[in-house]
């Protein structure tokens, strides 16, 4: 169902987005979605209950195996990499540094707030001030156009990378610690 989608919105969605001056091509996508689940929800009854719940659950596996890979490929590939690689001490330290800044400020918040409240360790709150430092610079390039602002779009687009790889390493390093933690307690 997710493959028959993204050919339909490959097919459908650049020619609806560049007829409408209010719908861009994230938008469309979205209002494809919806439209075909509401139309699979209408569509099912007793008897085909199970094949439109099977279609309508998503199997994260195939989407990362199928769907992920050529978005990221293209995304690699559409780079200007002469843009790129000139502004990379500017996408590095917005990336890198701003993403260590907003995991210490995160944790540091989510301890002081959760850790007295709920009760959380802060194992747990420096894991999830990892992933809360990873913002998603999707819908800002989604709204910004290569074209008439480049610098800007090629800012953001390297932060959006750096930033996301470095949240992966960080969440990545806590957990290898989470776990060299629990087999030392195990073995004492």
């Amino acid at each position: 169902m997710l493959v028959f989608l993204a050919a339909v919105w490959s097919l459908v969605g650049h020619y609806l987005s560049s007829r409408s001056r209010y719908l861009s091509e994230s938008g469309t996508a979205c209002l494809l979605g919806l439209a075909a689940g509401l139309a699979l929800l209408a569509c099912r009854n007793r008897d085909t209950a199970g094949l439109v719940n099977e279609m309508l659950s998503f199997d994260s596996a195939a989407f990362f195996t199928y769907l992920l890979p050529p978005v990221i490929f293209y995304a690699g590939l559409s780079v200007e990499q002469r843009r790129f690689f000139g502004n990379l001490p500017s996408i590095l330290s917005l990336g890198v540094l701003g993403t260590l800044l907003s995991f210490v400020l995160m944790s540091a918040a989510l301890y002081s707030l959760a850790g007295t409240t709920i009760g959380l360790e802060a194992q747990d709150c420096l894991a999830l001030g990892a992933v809360f430092a990873a913002t998603d610079s999707v819908a800002v390039l989604s709204l910004l156009d290569p074209r008439s602002s480049p610098q800007l779009f090629s800012l953001v687009f390297g932060e959006g990378i750096v930033n996301d790889a470095t949240s992966v390493v960080l969440l990545g390093a806590l957990a290898r610690m989470a776990r060299q933690q629990e087999a030392e307690a195990t073995a004492a």
